[in-house]
């Protein structure tokens, strides 16, 4: 549950470092999780979800705040082990397609127990949320994957549906990366798993729509299932638990890809030991 900062702020030629940046006295003590999402927004981390523990128990719906200033950690909601497989509450498929979707579109319990979502700050106060996973309770059923865009306001803890999934969405997935371009209001999401092998598709969520948005050229996207209508690039091969960041000057944006796992194993690197990065052009979204 330790949080720690990197300093960027160092004399040209001098290495980063690291300091552990340790709660006050009087905070409570954080969430001890894995594969959660975070963002900094302001002065404030924010953890959302994860598998409490050594990672291979039920996943948690919690949210948490730590205050960067004062020091101290703070629940915002949710539970452990408040999922069940059954995708209640939000959009989630399971075993090759069913699904069941919660028809609440606002509120402080949308956000449902999940492991290997993404979570990506889209302005001062508001974060977006995608995907993940939690398996079943039953051990012949496939986990739920989930699908839907959720919207979390950091001003008044609650949370809002932006998108319910299902056929107008690409592959409910985990373990993908989600980035933000701004000039556009597009959310990136590259990747990931689909419960059933790994993804190779870029599809762009529209905050201006609510929509996501179809492929300029769906013939030259190398995706498959219907992630193919919405994946608007695709990347050189398929990969998840990958990171990725949207640079680059206006109207000349690329999505830098960087690590990431795919059925054979991870990406180790090249042949001098660095790791590889992919690059996909995000020219023709403008």
């Amino acid at each position: 549950d330790d949080v720690w900062e990197l300093d960027l702020n160092v004399a040209r030629g001098q290495p980063w470092s690291w300091r552990q940046l340790q709660p006050s006295a009087s905070s409570p003590h954080g969430p001890a999780v894995s594969f959660h999402a975070s963002v900094v927004c302001g002065d404030t981390l924010w953890v959302f979800g994860g598998v409490p523990g050594q990672g291979d128990g039920a996943p948690s719906s919690q949210v948490w705040s730590f205050d960067l200033v004062t020091r101290l950690w703070r629940e915002v909601s949710g539970g452990a082990g408040s999922g069940s497989g059954s995708g209640s509450g939000g959009g989630g498929s399971s075993g090759g397609g069913s699904s069941s979707r919660g028809k609440q579109s606002e509120g402080a319990h949308l956000f449902t127990a999940r492991s290997g979502h993404s979570a990506t700050l889209v302005d001062s106060n508001r974060v977006v949320v995608f995907g993940g996973w939690v398996e079943s309770r039953n051990p012949r059923k496939s986990p739920t994957m989930f699908d839907e865009v959720l919207l979390f306001d950091t001003r008044n803890h609650l949370w809002r549906t932006l998108h319910s999934g299902g056929a107008r969405a690409p592959t409910a997935r985990c373990w993908h990366d989600a980035s933000f371009l701004a000039p556009q209001r597009l959310v990136m999401v590259s990747g990931g798993s689909d419960g059933n092998g790994t993804l190779n598709d870029v599809a762009a969520f529209s905050l201006a729509t609510n929509k996501w948005v179809k492929a300029p050229r769906a013939g030259r996207v190398a995706a498959a299932g219907k992630a193919a209508r919405f994946a608007v690039a695709s990347l050189p091969s398929s990969t998840l638990g990958h990171a990725g960041v949207v640079c680059g000057t206006t109207g000349h944006e690329e999505l830098l890809v960087i690590g990431g796992a795919t059925k054979g194993g991870p990406y180790a690197g090249t042949a001098r030991g660095g790791p590889i990065v992919r690059r996909v052009s995000l020219d023709r979204l403008r």
